[in-house]
């Protein structure tokens, strides 16, 4: 990932706290705010195939060539081929990267993801990049199984977020006066699953540059098929995520905070 936090965030599922996120459906759901904090994003896509890792290696090189001219290896690329294979956790990494026009095209023998760190240029343009590579992806004549996509956005603000937005937190029932300044839960809705952190006085690695304080919200919204899907069901599963993480979004904040906002909505 172009973004790391360098503190942890503890999970909620393994403390004796309950965290509940005062999530509301919002009906009518702001196309932009400003100043637009998000600071990274990714779109993730993972698969199987029967190939070797050379070999779909070369094949990708080949097909994303004309967008991302240049690939550099990532410190997972060097590592033992028995190391990779064997590790679960590494099982879906990508090993090379490439940039172009704001965009980090990611891939692995299992993995491609398109990320936007920095400066946000907006879902339709974002969306429409990703729709061009995966097509460049779908043609490669391999038999390939998805097994995962995903929808990822941090947003970063300057100031502590938690007087912010609503969330009750309760210990046996009991409402507890005091928020934690970080944590994390997984909420569900529409059978997508969502990764939610919320962390105060970070430290942020964005694009080799280091910035202190402030607050993040990291929502990671995806789904795992039981059954292969078509490219066309992907797309449609990557909008559907998009827009369920803009929902848990906007419906953390308080209505004061997001009028501050200058939320725009579509006419």
């Amino acid at each position: 990932m172009v973004f790391r936090i360098l503190e942890l965030i503890p999970d909620c599922k393994q403390s004796s706290f309950k965290v509940f996120p005062r999530l509301r459906k919002i009906m009518k759901l702001p196309l932009r705010i400003s100043p637009c904090p998000i600071i990274d994003s990714v779109i993730e896509t993972r698969f199987e195939t029967g190939l070797p890792d050379d070999a779909i290696f070369g094949l990708f090189f080949g097909q994303f060539r004309s967008d991302f001219p240049r690939f550099e290896k990532l410190p997972v690329a060097q590592l033992p081929d028995e190391v990779k294979q064997n590790d679960p956790n590494l099982r879906f990494s990508p090993y090379f990267q490439a940039r172009s026009e704001g965009f980090v095209l990611r891939v692995g023998p299992r993995v491609i993801s398109l990320s936007n760190p920095g400066d946000y240029v907006g879902w339709e343009k974002y969306f429409s990049k990703f729709k061009k590579l995966f097509a460049n992806f779908n043609r490669l004549e391999v038999e390939k199984k998805f097994c995962r996509v995903g929808v990822r956005y941090i947003d970063h603000f300057k100031f502590d977020i938690f007087p912010r937005i609503k969330m009750k937190i309760s210990l046996e029932d009991r409402e507890l006066a005091e928020i934690p300044k970080a944590f994390s839960c997984q909420l569900n809705r529409s059978g997508i699953s969502s990764n939610l952190q919320i962390a105060n006085n970070v430290a942020l690695v964005i694009e080799d540059k280091t910035a202190s304080g402030g607050s993040i919200i990291d929502i990671d919204s995806f789904i795992e098929f039981q059954e292969n899907s078509t490219p066309e069901q992907i797309l449609q599963t990557i909008e559907t995520c998009h827009r369920i993480d803009k929902e848990h979004f906007f419906s953390l904040l308080n209505e004061d905070f997001l009028a501050q906002l200058c939320p725009e909505y579509a006419p």
